[in-house]
C-alpha cells in the first residue's frame, strides 16, 4: 500500500488488513536479481527467457512452504503479472514443464499482462518486468498505472523477479524509481 499510496494516492490509501499473523514469513515486498535478457519477438511483445524459468524454478521451491503458510493450493496464493503477452506465455510454458497448471479457472495458476489483471487479487502476486540492463525499462514509467496496479494485486507480498539494474538505474522520480527505493530499502527483502 505505500508504494501504491506514494505514487498515484497521496497517502489517502488506508490498509485495511489485520495484523500480520506469525505464520506470515514472506518480506511485504522483494525481488530475486536475474540477469536475464529481454528478446523482442517478431510480433513486437517482448519476453525474457531467464526469468521465465526462475519464476517457475522458485514456485517448485518454495510450492510447500507457501502451501502450508497459507493452507490453500499454489493456484490459488500466487498469481504472475507482466506487462507483455510474450512473457506470459514464456512463463506459462515454465511453469507447465515444472508441473505446474497455468491458464483460466480454479485449477490453474493466473499469468496475465498487467491490463488483463486487474480486479485480480492473490496474497502473493509475482511481477516479472521482462526488461534487462541491454533493454531500457522506460515503457514501464509510461504511466503510473501500469506499476500501481501490478502492486495493489498482492494483498500480502509483491515480488519482482527480473534484473534489479533497470529499477536501481531509474530516476528515483520515475514509478521505477520509487519502486526501486522500497525494494532495495531492507537487505531481506532479497530472496
Amino acid at each position: 500500500i505505500a508504494y501504491c499510496n506514494a505514487l498515484c494516492y497521496k497517502g489517502n490509501l488506508q490498509p485495511k488488513r489485520g495484523k500480520k499473523t506469525e505464520n506470515d514469513s514472506l518480506p511485504p515486498i522483494g525481488y530475486l536479481h536475474i540477469a536475464g535478457h529481454c528478446q523482442q519477438t517478431d510480433g513486437g511483445s517482448r519476453r525474457n527467457q531467464e526469468e521465465a524459468e526462475a519464476i517457475a524454478a522458485w514456485l517448485v521451491a518454495q510450492r510447500d512452504m507457501l502451501e502450508a503458510i497459507y493452507e490453500l493450493p499454489l493456484q490459488q496464493i500466487v498469481g504472475m503479472v507482466t506487462p507483455f503477452g510474450a512473457q506470459v506465455r514464456a512463463i506459462g510454458k515454465a511453469c507447465r514443464e515444472k508441473g505446474i497448471a497455468v491458464g483460466q479457472g480454479e485449477n490453474s495458476m493466473t499469468v496475465g499482462t498487467i491490463h488483463a489483471l486487474q480486479g485480480a487479487e492473490r496474497p502473493l502476486i509475482i511481477f516479472s518486468p521482462v526488461y534487462s540492463k541491454d533493454a531500457d525499462g522506460a515503457f514501464m514509467d509510461s504511466s503510473p498505472s501500469m506499476l500501481n496496479v501490478a502492486v495493489s494485486r498482492a494483498k500480502d507480498s509483491f515480488f519482482v523477479f527480473g534484473d534489479m539494474e533497470v529499477f536501481k538505474n531509474a530516476p528515483k522520480s520515475t514509478p521505477r524509481g520509487l519502486l526501486a527505493q522500497f525494494l532495495f530499502r531492507k537487505g531481506g527483502n532479497a530472496l
